[in-house]
């Protein structure tokens, strides 16, 4: 799915060059990234402390 997305942000960037269109898809892929890690690590300090992590259902 990941591979679709950037194809589409690579042909959905108008008057930009390849190059840079790359810069930006990685870019995005970067924050991706980094939010992914800061929500696994909040996870894994919420659940050794003991605190119940929040859930979708009620």
């Amino acid at each position: 799915m990941s591979v679709a997305v950037c194809g589409l942000l690579l042909h959905s960037i108008p008057g930009v060059s390849v190059e840079e269109a790359y810069h930006v898809v990685y870019a995005c892929l970067l924050l991706v990234c980094v939010v992914s890690l800061g929500l696994t690590v909040r996870h894994s300090r919420a659940s050794r402390s003991g605190i119940k992590p929040v859930t979708l259902d009620n």
